[in-house]
């Protein structure tokens, strides 16, 4: 008989009981204009508690309920009624890099997929779970196993039917020799997937996963089809169940996606949406003052009051996950040296870098996880102290400092080349000459996925969204996931931190788990691979005449069916 999660996780009761979903405390809530149009768009939000606390009872969401709700609540807020038709453009900061599903990359790639394909869980801005392709789940006593019950009369946009063989075909992908990159996010957790029937697959742990939810709604589908046709040139072709179809990639200028006509929930409002690579800041702020682009993500900071005083613009600011740091390559000299490291931290004034060239629009880090992480903790990081800097690099037989270089792109994430100038001046003044390397968004993808042996970084601007802290310190910095198998590009090791983060791993009780996530925590902080930087806060723009856009953490910005354009 399976067991209610609130029995088997009790850590979640709370949650449960106050957020009506299961999902841990969200980030610091954004400001009221934009959580007002996400909740309208996506009113099935209180389902979702019901598979979670009641897994074995939690009804279907009817496939047409949510526009029916949704409309006389974006009625009521805007005087408005939702239409369907017309077109958008979105500026986003680069290029897409693939579109493959089972690829990571860029988060202006994920934003996209999400739009292509669907997961078997939908995760919210406010990190609680609704149903999507899965209608209800459950967990057995022992929580090692999941079965989902999925929803029935799915197809793929090239008409291949969505089932539990098309589920097993994904991850039997990943598990595959080819080991495409979101293989890491289930290697260190999943033993295997099973069909049941044809509208019924089961996951099997390898130990109890208190976030095993979180790890599945990342997961899309591809047609299995699609990729037996067109093998790893499905990131080119891509082919899901979304409510958007792929219709055409120009490479360095635009995506288009056209409506799913045929898309088994309620189908879009939007005719297209075409996303639009617009690198620098300004112009795509000017974009949206003339009409020509309709949504915006990496507003300027300096730019904020300005479009909030336009009645044609919304604006919205949020916390993200997305931490700047700079990543070390840690095997290469002088960055195998601890002191060195540790000199590098004590050198940046990171507090006068949030308020200066942030405007405040940042939040200072000290470790690998920013603030608002799923088992995130505080912990004593560096302070700024050149002098401290310089006496640590003469101890480490660098008393007249080094020359390196870092690699950076420009425009791909908010002020990284201004981050990157006060870096330099930073480390000139410790006695370290800091060469710059600007490279496309593309050419810096390549780069940071190499296996650390081959990789010729030195330094890079490292962007990375740790949503979940535990995740982060398994496949970001552990010792058996390093480039290729993992995310570790660092070519990091500290065993004494492994140890806490698999103990961590297997605890399902949420006191045991934060106090080992903490030491883990404490001691990556002071180990020092990366030099500790910030998370910027997300700032979006749009046109007044876009409702329901969907903003959420970790430089989340994307539209969904719901989202509608006045005419």
């Amino acid at each position: 008989m399976p067991m209610p999660l609130a029995r088997m996780f009790p850590w979640l009761v709370y949650v449960c009981l106050v957020g009506a979903a299961c999902a841990p405390a969200a980030p610091p809530a954004p400001p009221a204009a934009t959580t007002a149009p996400v909740a309208a768009a996506q009113p099935t939000t209180a389902p979702a508690a019901a598979p979670a606390v009641k897994p074995t009872t939690a009804p279907a969401p009817a496939p047409t309920s949510a526009p029916a709700a949704a409309a006389p609540t974006v009625a009521t807020k805007t005087g408005a009624t939702p239409r369907r038709g017309g077109s958008i453009v979105f500026a986003t900061t680069a290029d897409v890099d693939n579109l493959d599903p089972a690829l990571t990359g860029g988060t202006i790639a994920s934003n996209l997929k999400k739009l292509l394909y669907n997961t078997l869980v939908r995760q919210q801005p406010d990190l609680s779970f609704k149903p999507d392709l899965a209608t209800s789940w459950n967990v057995s006593q022992d929580g090692l196993t999941w079965t989902f019950n999925l929803v029935k009369g799915a197809k793929f946009h090239d008409g291949t039917p969505f089932n539990a063989d098309a589920v097993k075909f994904h991850f039997d992908r990943l598990y595959s020799p080819e080991r495409p990159q979101t293989y890491r996010d289930f290697e260190p957790y999943l033993d295997r997937v099973e069909v049941v029937d044809e509208n019924t697959v089961r996951f099997v742990t390898k130990f109890p996963d208190a976030f095993f939810l979180d790890r599945i709604a990342g997961a899309r589908y591809e047609s299995p089809d699609a990729f037996k046709k067109f093998g790893k040139d499905i990131a080119k072709n891509p082919v899901g169940t979304g409510p958007f179809k792929f219709k055409e990639w120009t490479k360095d200028v635009r995506v288009v996606v056209v409506r799913n006509d045929d898309y088994f929930g309620d189908k879009a409002f939007l005719d297209q949406v075409t996303i639009r690579a617009v690198p620098e800041a300004g112009a795509r702020t000017i974009g949206l003052e003339s009409g020509d682009v309709q949504l915006a993500d990496a507003i300027p900071s300096e730019n904020i009051e300005r479009l909030q005083r336009n009645a044609n613009m919304k604006v919205s600011v949020r916390p993200t996950f997305n931490e700047l740091t700079v990543g070390m390559q840690v095997t290469k000299k002088p960055f195998d040296e601890l002191k060195v490291r540790q000199a590098l931290n004590y050198a940046i004034d990171i507090n006068t870098i949030a308020k200066t060239i942030y405007s405040g629009q940042a939040d200072v880090v000290v470790g690998p996880s920013p603030r608002g992480a799923k088992g995130y903790s505080d912990v004593e990081g560096f302070t700024y102290d050149p002098a401290k800097a310089k006496q640590l690099l003469s101890e480490a037989g660098y008393p007249n400092g080094f020359s390196t270089t870092i690699t950076t792109t420009r425009g791909r994430y908010v002020k990284d080349f201004e981050l990157v100038q006060a870096l330099q001046q930073q480390f000139k003044a410790v006695g370290v000459d800091l060469k710059v390397d600007t490279v496309e968004w593309a050419r810096y993808l390549e780069l940071v996925n190499l296996p650390p042996a081959q990789s010729p970084t030195e330094l890079w601007l490292d962007g990375w969204n740790g949503m979940n802290v535990v995740d982060t310190l398994t496949t970001r910095f552990g010792c058996e996931y390093q480039r290729p198998k993992g995310a570790n590009v660092h070519g990091y090791c500290n065993q004494q931190m492994d140890k806490l983060v698999d103990e961590a791993r297997r605890t399902i009780d949420d006191t045991k788990r934060n106090a080992l996530v903490k030491q883990a925590l404490q001691s990556m902080a002071v180990d020092a691979p990366s030099v500790w930087g910030i998370t910027t806060t997300t700032v979006a723009g749009w046109s007044a005449k876009l409702h329901d856009p969907v903003h959420g953490p970790g430089e989340g910005l994307t539209v969904d069916e719901f989202t509608w354009l006045e005419q």
